[in-house]
């Protein structure tokens, strides 16, 4: 049949007023975070206009992939049919009671990964710093058995007036490593740059964490960690690999500390291969900071899903809560540091990305489980391949990162770094007492470094404080290479 002329203006109109309908309702798109073959992915969700971006995010992410995403590999750790039983967002924070689904396998590792999906993407929206994840009124995290309490609390923080961290015992758990899994031995997470393990967050985190402990100990700290740290110890008897290259669990069983700190979710004390043991790794980082009775714990972390800087994460419900507050004053006195060290002093980041101090709510075993004040920093995006997963590779950018945090935990006790940020220290020279005028003399002079990193690529030159002679503006030395904290040159 023929459309007459007034029939097909009238169609036109339809659909020119649908076209207006569909452009107004919905006000452009929000970025949801997935599993893809372990690793965080963003995929777009439409927003509706008479529904907050926040509250869209939200949804869809508990909705789950479509179909069309399922067949090409994208999951969710939130299970399958799980509903939302109340969503309350305000200015700084978004509570979610989720339907009794979401119990289903719930551990810490799945704990864990529901919170990744959350908060990396709640995190583009700079505002949230809380994020409440509950299953008909009860925090998640109440769901799992509360850790044991192994040694004794932190000694009370008593803030001083003092030069370095003389006495201090301070942990570090430097990222995850490689588990038992239940039927492989597996990384738990993956390199998504292809950096030949560069940026691979198991291992770039003791690498990087080399400078913070270098910092630590030269100024009198005592420096623990449930993974080991010297990458000249070999080998694991099963993998074959460096003992730096495992998890805590496999570390802490090696060197005899007891299953009450590194068997606890599975009550399994049995070989490493007995029971899957991704969820005792993630107890046993915390329970070995009360192991060794340290003053506080740091969980050193790189992050992912899409993003860039630094945001640190405290727990407003640990399961020891007198720790709260001082977990909050160390989470802002390390955070701030950073923040202005990278800005003041990496070149190009004037403006490096400050994405908070955050609150876990519970969601994170290693700074809930903790009987002394703790934190968990992600530093830097390991799946940025152009900007943070290149500077996590770098190591002025490790140094300056480092020794910031290294400042942070002395302002978190009221002291002063005794090594600023350039510093260096007199080791020998050369130099005749006595010599006679008119003469030559060749002399050295050897120094170390006990700041950042020394790198003539960032314009690093070596002489007299004031530019005196012998080291005149016009004199000063280039560094050959690179000078590690701790290094020395000539």
């Amino acid at each position: 049949m023929r459309k007459s002329p007034s029939s097909s203006i009238f169609l036109f109109v339809v659909i020119f007023l649908l076209a207006i309908l569909v452009t107004s309702a919905y006000a452009g798109s929000v970025a949801v975070r997935f599993y893809s073959q372990g690793d965080l992915v963003v995929v777009n969700r439409v927003t509706a206009q008479n529904v907050s971006p926040e509250e869209t995010a939200v949804r869809a992410l508990v909705a789950g992939p479509f179909v069309e995403e399922h067949r090409v590999g994208i999951t969710s750790r939130i299970p399958a049919g799980v509903k939302i039983n109340k969503l309350n967002i305000s200015a700084d924070s978004v509570e979610v009671d989720l339907s009794s689904e979401i119990l289903v396998n719930l551990d810490e590792v799945g704990l864990g990964e529901i919170f990744d999906q959350f908060r990396s993407t709640l995190g583009d929206f700079s505002s949230i710093t809380s994020i409440v994840l509950t299953c008909n009124g009860k925090t998640l995290s109440s769901y799992l058995p509360a850790a044991p309490i192994v040694g004794e609390p932190a000694r009370p923080l008593v803030a001083g007036n003092a030069v370095g961290l003389s006495g201090k015992k301070i942990c570090i758990g430097p990222s995850h490593g490689r588990v038992w899994n239940g039927s492989v031995w597996a990384w738990m997470r993956h390199d998504p740059c292809w950096s030949a393990e560069d940026v691979l967050e198991d291992l770039n985190s003791p690498r990087t964490l080399q400078f913070l402990k270098e910092y630590l100990v030269v100024d009198g700290a005592i420096f623990t960690t449930p993974r080991q740290m010297d990458t000249s110890d070999c080998c694991h008897p099963s993998t074959g690999m460096p003992w730096w290259k495992m998890c805590a669990t496999s570390w802490l069983m090696h060197i005899g500390v007891p299953c009450s700190v590194w068997g606890t979710y599975t009550k399994n004390c049995g070989a490493e291969t007995a029971v899957a043991r991704g969820n005792d790794d993630i107890r046993a980082r915390p329970l070995y900071a009360d192991y060794v009775g340290s003053d506080i714990y740091i969980s050193y972390h790189t992050n992912a899903g899409g993003g860039t800087g630094t945001e640190t994460f405290r727990d407003s419900k640990m399961e020891k809560p007198a720790h709260v507050d001082n977990s909050l004053s160390l989470a802002n006195a390390v955070h701030d540091s950073v923040i202005n060290t990278i800005r003041n002093t990496f070149p190009g980041e004037a403006s490096w990305a400050n994405r908070g101090v955050k609150d876990a709510a519970g969601n994170s075993g290693e700074i809930r489980i903790p009987n002394r004040p703790a934190i968990l920093i992600e530093l830097a995006f390991h799946d940025h391949c152009t900007r943070d997963g290149v500077y996590l590779k770098d190591d002025f950018f490790r140094s300056v990162s480092m020794w910031a945090m290294y400042s942070g935990i002395c302002t978190y006790f009221g002291n002063t770094p005794t090594w600023g940020k350039y510093s260096g220290e007199y080791v020998s020279d050369t130099i005749p007492t006595t010599m006679l005028a008119g003469h030559t003399y060749n002399v050295s002079i050897t120094l170390r470094n006990r700041g950042v990193c020394w790198m003539n690529a960032y314009g690093f030159k070596l002489g007299a404080e004031s530019g005196t002679a012998p080291f005149t503006g016009t004199t000063r030395w280039d560094v050959s290479g690179t000078v590690r904290p701790g290094g020395t040159t000539t």
